[in-house]
């Protein structure tokens, strides 16, 4: 791709980007590669990508293996995942190489672990850091499933005012509780901590409780309601929408949303007693396909 343009002000700018991407699976392995460079004066009047001035190579490697014959274990695949983000300037941005193994057993279960060592740049500064993962999956009963992660290690912590390697806890756990065909409802607690690793100052804490319920009336209603609670914010977001499909590519959506900030002012960030409100939304929404 290439883009010429000029800026309000006469200046002229060109610039072009590439994007290459390879993949291969024949069923024991799986080969991803991806390489794109975009120049720094390149302007995707599209919006397509987030920033210029890089170039990125990521690559996945996997090998699978399986029973002969019906057994508790399904699948057990090693990986190496990696990445190599240069800035416009050729200087290493980010990176981070990690092996791991992807394992499905039968009865619903499943276990993805990884190493992941990592290298950042900010401000000039390197941050070197690595983390031990694990996430897993149960879902062997028809009335409840279960999931979640653990990350632990160090951590880059990005304020200008701290740039540090801290020690790393984060975690996510989630159940899923489905009483009937109709209703489905999912509860989740997220948690990320970051603390210093010279004096134990807390650098990040963040706790997010959240719950998604749907309530499916019959094959056309629906009801989706979504409460989030983020303690490193203060605030609280609720999300409720009522949907009516008759068939596929004609539908009516209405819905509302708020979000709310506790002890907080949402202006200046300055914390004073009370509830503010932020934005509040209701919308209607309504699509219809036409067939040629």
């Amino acid at each position: 791709s290439y883009s010429k343009t000029t800026d309000l002000d006469g200046t002229k700018r060109s610039g072009g980007g590439v994007y290459f991407a390879y993949n291969y699976n024949d069923g024991k392995w799986d080969v991803i590669v991806t390489d794109s460079h975009f120049a720094r004066n390149f302007r995707a009047q599209a919006g397509f990508i987030r920033r210029t001035g890089y170039d990125r190579l990521y690559t996945v490697v996997g090998r699978s293996f399986r029973p002969k014959e019906k057994s508790w274990w399904v699948r057990v695949r090693p990986f190496v995942v990696s990445l190599g983000f240069w800035n416009e300037d050729k200087k290493l941005d980010e990176s981070f190489f990690d092996p791991g193994v992807d394992i499905t057993l039968s009865r619903g279960i499943s276990i993805y672990s990884f190493i992941s060592t990592r290298k950042d740049n900010f401000r000039d500064v390197g941050l070197r850091s690595g983390s031990y993962n694990v996430r897993w999956g149960f879902d062997s009963f028809k009335r409840f499933a279960t999931s979640g992660s653990i990350e632990i290690g160090t951590d880059a912590n990005f304020d200008p005012a701290r740039i540090e390697v801290g020690k790393l806890f984060s975690h996510r756990l989630a159940a899923t509780v489905k009483p009937s065909t109709k209703l489905n409802s999912e509860f989740s607690w997220t948690k990320s901590s970051l603390k210093s690793r010279t004096d134990s100052f807390q650098l990040f804490d963040q706790d997010i409780f959240r719950n998604r319920t749907i309530y499916q009336f019959n094959r056309f209603n629906s009801v989706r309601s979504i409460v989030e609670y983020d303690t490193a914010l203060r605030r609280m977001g609720l999300s409720f929408l009522y949907g009516f499909t008759p068939s596929p590519g004609r539908g009516l959506y209405i819905g509302y949303g708020d979000q709310l900030y506790n002890g907080v002012d949402p202006i200046d960030r300055v914390r004073r007693p009370g509830t503010f409100r932020q934005s509040r939304t209701v919308f209607a929404k309504g699509s219809y396909s036409l067939m040629f």
